[in-house]
């Protein structure tokens, strides 16, 4: 499974995919509980 997510920034949108077939995986987005915490997971991800 993949996920797919629209950053916008000073430059432009870019487009960040994740692949969630992995259990550890899995298991960090279940932490998350909310939009802003999801945006800096998928800002730390993405580098």
């Amino acid at each position: 499974m993949e996920t797919t997510y629209e950053r916008t920034s000073a430059d432009g949108e870019h487009f960040v995919r994740l692949d969630i077939n992995q259990s550890a995986m899995i298991k960090k987005l279940l932490l998350i509980t909310s939009n802003p915490r999801l945006d800096e997971w998928f800002a730390a991800a993405s580098r």
